[in-house]
């Protein structure tokens, strides 16, 4: 599956909105930055690090910063508009995980266990153990250092999950999917090929997210009305995991294609039953250039509540798990 990447876009509201959608305002603060790599503490009162931690391959123009926060931010749980997509494709990663804290947050919490504060080269890092597939033998130890831009406008801020208010686990856990891949715990796109790097992750299918996340197999179904209608009605429930994926056309400009989109309800009031985020998590709307035809479109940027015709109409596949 081909998936749009996404770059830091400017936000603006539209006088109208797509009748058969409606929208869902979001605030959103500004981007986290990293504390300054010189901060070093005493290493008699923090121990040296004991875990062989990995900092996977990224992109040009960039260095690993540290991160300082916690793992849910304020709130104290995971939320799917913690997830902001960065510059990769890996919209099918990150609509799956924002899905599973919408849905059923557990399956979040019960992937990492906290190792605490450690030294490493002189700075003090937190790490946490991530579980993959719901089977403790498909571990990674991740810190919070992630990949950020060197120069550029946006300069010492994260390439990839864009953190907001110090809230971690999504950095973590796409940092932690990226060496699970390269360790051939959990499927990635050119498995096998380019290593322990993001780019393992730039464009995949949803299933291989879903099936890590829960550890149990993953279903996909073409759209159409009455299969959607059999899916959400033949036992699918709160716990269920569901994301949307367009094809490479939607009858929507307001979608973008090639992109994943998690399904946080799909049993609302029946003129929008379903509530769908959008994982770049930009706000109400933003702009997005299609590469094909080099024309800006306004697209739902997080949060907006649909029904089953404009699934029908805009998405392709339905997956579930």
């Amino acid at each position: 599956m081909r998936v749009a990447r996404k770059s830091r876009r400017a936000r603006f509201e539209l006088e109208s909105l797509d009748s058969r959608c409606l929208l869902s305002p979001v605030v959103e603060p500004q981007p986290f930055q990293p504390t300054a790599i010189s901060l070093t503490l005493n290493a008699r009162t923090v121990p040296p690090d004991p875990y062989p931690v990995n900092h996977p391959q990224a992109a040009n123009n960039s260095y690993y910063g540290l991160y300082p926060g916690t793992l849910y931010g304020p709130s104290g749980k995971p939320l799917y508009t913690d997830v902001h997509q960065g510059a990769i494709g890996d919209c099918w990663l990150m609509a799956s995980l924002a899905d599973a804290a919408a849905r059923d947050p557990q399956l979040i919490a019960q992937m990492f266990t906290p190792l605490g504060a450690y030294i490493e080269g002189g700075v003090q890092v937190q790490l946490w153990r991530v579980e993959f597939n719901n089977n403790p033998r498909d571990t990674v130890i991740v810190d919070n250092e992630f990949p950020t831009y060197q120069t550029g406008p946006a300069a010492n801020h994260p390439i990839y999950d864009q953190i907001y208010v110090s809230v971690l686990w999504v950095a973590l856990a796409e940092k932690a999917y990226v060496e699970a891949a390269g360790m051939g715990y959990v499927q990635a796109n050119n498995q096998g090929l380019v290593g322990d790097t993001y780019s393992a992750v730039d464009g995949g299918q949803p299933a291989w997210a879903l099936e890590a996340i829960t550890g149990k197999h993953a279903y996909c179904y073409t759209t159409n009305t009455s299969a959607i209608t059999s899916v959400t009605s033949a036992g699918n429930n709160a716990a269920d995991l569901v994301v949307l994926a367009t094809g490479a056309k939607t009858t929507s400009t307001s979608l973008v294609p090639d992109h994943c989109y998690a399904v946080i309800n799909d049993t609302g009031p029946s003129q929008y039953p379903f509530t769908v985020y959008n994982p770049w998590g930009e706000g109400a709307y933003t702009t997005w250039t299609n590469p094909s035809d080099k024309r800006a479109y306004t697209v739902f940027g997080a949060t907006f509540y649909c029904n089953t015709a404009f699934v029908a109409q805009n998405f392709g596949w339905y997956i579930c798990s």
